[in-house]
């Protein structure tokens, strides 16, 4: 096949030729010189055939262009002269070398993305005869240098990968130095990986000094965490300005060098208040003054150089350093005269030892009323923790279910319950960063706790962070007289809104405000809702109609019907009379209501909920029955673009403006106060579903 083809290729040059002569002798055959200049021509042509047919089946590839087909057959035709005899290996290694190690160079030469293909596709068992002798194919000990330029690893290690062949680790002009760099900057944790298991032997295998200052520039968290970790020579030089340069946003990097005792320069850094953490983590290594009235009382490490006076007034007041935030209480230096978080834990309160307080020892077991549930003391408190004096607690449906543990969640055990809680601000932690002081009321709702730093914690998704404690779940919650809760999430109640009014907004209003939030509706727009008159159902109704919707109320019962005609609404339907569905579409002019928020707590109030649906419709699913299942007709919830949205509690943003408008007057809460001892008679009304309102327990 080979002679074939190249054969064919001389024919096919000596056709052109002989055309030509043939055109060229019918022009100048009457003369005797034109016929001498045509056999001329001829001869040059024979010549030039013998030369190609002689080249060609040489094999040397090397002094006419390769055509990737071409390569393709002479590397196939080699291998299979390879299988078949032992005398053609020598010939097979010759035109693979020839062949394969002109295409990866030029591969590399050319830029092409396809390198890796390249090697895959090559024997890599025959390297050590390909890339032999080095003399004649200089480029070979370039491949490894030009894989680092650029930026792809893999195929440097592959390179690295032959442990037989040397001749790389050998190749003076390469520095691992710049590896290292190239894969400290570009994140690269397995290159790195790789060099600091396969190349200790080597004499430069001592890494750069300055490698995480270079980490840091680059804003490689994950490289920075690794090299504090594995090779701490190359943390030696951290300076200054690599911390400063790493401030601009990038605050989980700012985060981990502030916590990091290998990384105590960051004390020194201007950007230090930007930081969204308690400054505690500063307190192993504080810097040797901050400001005139501290800077006779530091006492710096020897190693420290005592900065001169010039610097002593160099931090703002927003320094979130060591000294800044333990500046003794009368500190007059301008950071302490309006600092706006706590220097040390105050209170104006006389905080006992024990409490009363409402446990759950275990799921679905009998409540314990414990009158000496212990009280976490001013001391005691994190940075960052509120102590809450509370005053009034909600009862939700939510903590029925936690107590009767059937959720598919497992909930804290033993658990103080609740999260509805109103109170004062009783104490505040050691240098916690906050503008909350002591006696200003605030409301501990369900969600206690998040990071803040997540995707959905920027989003305002704060809810589903996955790092988020939930008061009454995972923490202790407002079934108590104190309670432990966080300053970033305590939420301010308004002065004109009554402790005992706020409680109950805390969780339902704030519930059903961000339920009706997820409608994305206008002003008119027509919203059923199952279970009107229920804890969620009568906040609910109100804040629709705040907003401007149209509510149709669903429930049973004359007790029901007169709480939501209280609230002035006209269409209330009775789910115990009559088709519901023909009552719903009878009150929309027979096109369906704009959105649906089921807040009942029972399983049945789901069947239906889209059936009252109008195109373009939504269904908010709010109230948590216990197994129970919303089925939607495919063909129908595509034909009619339904949407089917499940709504958990609201942000922090959320609360502020539903606790608003309660106090601007827009809702009002029906409930009824009983003692936070009658807690289990609650209970067991709420499961009987014979509670009208909200029921609110006095704390006090």
């Amino acid at each position: 096949m080979k002679c074939a083809r190249v054969y064919s290729d001389a024919a096919l040059h000596a056709a052109l030729l002989l055309t030509g002569a043939v055109f060229v002798w019918i022009w100048l055959a009457d003369t005797i010189r034109g016929r001498v200049w045509v056999l001329s021509v001829l001869l040059w042509a024979m010549l030039h055939l013998w030369r190609l047919i002689q080249t060609r089946s040489k094999g040397d590839e090397f002094r006419e262009p390769i055509e990737e087909e071409d390569a393709t057959f002479e590397i196939e035709e080699a291998r299979v002269q390879a299988w078949r005899s032992p005398a053609g290996a020598e010939v097979a290694a010759r035109v693979i070398r020839n062949v394969e190690l002109f295409r990866l160079i030029m591969t590399f030469k050319r830029g092409l993305p396809n390198l890796v293909v390249e090697f895959e596709r090559a024997s890599l068992d025959d390297w050590f005869d390909l890339i032999e002798p080095q003399d004649e194919y200089p480029e070979v000990g370039m491949l490894p240098k030009l894989a680092i330029w650029k930026n792809d690893f893999r195929v440097f290690r592959m390179l690295q990968g032959l442990q037989e062949f040397s001749y790389y680790r050998r190749d003076p002009t390469l520095n691992f130095g710049d590896v290292r760099r190239f894969a400290a900057v570009n994140g690269r944790l397995d290159v790195l990986e790789y060099l600091h298991l396969s190349v200790e032997d080597a004499p430069s295998s001592q890494w750069d000094p300055h490698l995480l200052n270079e980490a840091i520039y680059a804003g490689q968290l994950r490289v920075v965490r690794w090299l504090i970790a594995h090779r701490r020579e190359a943390c030696v030089s951290l300076t200054s300005k690599a911390i400063n340069s790493s401030a601009a946003g990038n605050f989980e990097l700012l985060k981990f060098l502030h916590e990091e005792p290998a990384t105590h320069l960051l004390s020194h850094s201007p950007f230090c208040w930007l930081l969204p953490t308690p400054p505690s983590a500063f307190q192993p290594f504080q810097p040797p003054s901050c400001c005139a009235s501290c800077l006779a009382s530091a006492s710096p490490p020897a190693a420290w150089p005592r900065p001169p006076a010039s610097r002593s007034l160099a931090h703002t007041t927003q320094c979130r350093c060591g000294n800044c935030v333990q500046h003794p209480t009368g500190c007059t230096c301008p950071r302490c005269q309006s600092r706006s978080f706590s220097v040390q834990s105050q209170s104006h309160y006389d905080i006992p030892k024990t409490q009363t307080a409402v446990v759950f020892e275990q799921n679905n077991a009998p409540l314990q009323v414990r009158k000496d549930w212990p009280v976490t003391q001013q001391k005691e408190l994190k940075p960052g923790e509120v102590l809450v004096r509370l005053a009034y607690s909600g009862v939700c449906h939510t903590d029925l279910h936690v107590w009767l543990g059937d959720w598919p969640l497992d909930n804290k055990l033993p658990l103080v319950g609740g999260h509805e809680g109103a109170g004062y601000v009783a104490a505040i932690g050691d240098h916690s960063y906050t503008h909350l002081k002591i006696g200003d009321p605030v409301g501990v709702k369900w969600l206690a706790n998040s990071c803040l730093g997540c995707e959905d914690c920027r989003k305002g998704y704060e809810s589903t962070c996955v790092d988020a404690d939930l008061h009454g779940f995972t923490v202790d919650g407002s079934f108590q007289q104190w309670c432990v809760s966080y300053a970033d999430h305590v939420t301010p109640i308004p002065t004109e809104l009554p402790m005992h009014a706020a409680a109950p907004i805390l969780c339902a209003g704030v519930t059903v405000y961000k339920a009706l939030k997820e409608i994305g509706g206008v002003c008119g727009d027509s919203v059923v809702i199952p279970g009107a008159g229920g804890g969620l159902g009568h906040l609910a109704c109100q804040y629709a109609r705040a907003m401007g919707y149209r509510v149709i109320a669903i429930d049973s019962g004359d007790d029901k019907r007169k709480l939501v005609a209280s609230y002035g609404i006209k269409d209330f339907i009775d789910f115990k009379e009559g088709n519901v569905r023909d009552k719903v579409l009878a009150a929309t002019e027979g096109r369906g209501a704009h959105a649906t928020v089921v807040v009942a707590s029972g399983g049945e109030a789901y069947k239906d909920a889209l059936s009252f649906l109008r195109p373009h419709g939504a269904v908010v699913l709010v109230g948590l029955p216990k197994d129970t299942y919303i089925t939607a007709e495919v063909f129908g919830s595509v034909l009619n673009a339904h949407r089917i949205i499940g709504s958990y509690v609201g942000n922090r943003q959320d609360s502020v403006e539903a606790l608003k408008l309660a106090a601007a007057g827009d809702v009002s809460t029906t409930y009824t106060i009983e003692k936070l001892e009658n807690l289990p008679d609650v209970f067991d009304r709420m499961a009987a579903g014979k509670l009208a309102g909200r029921i609110v327990l006095d704390c006090e």
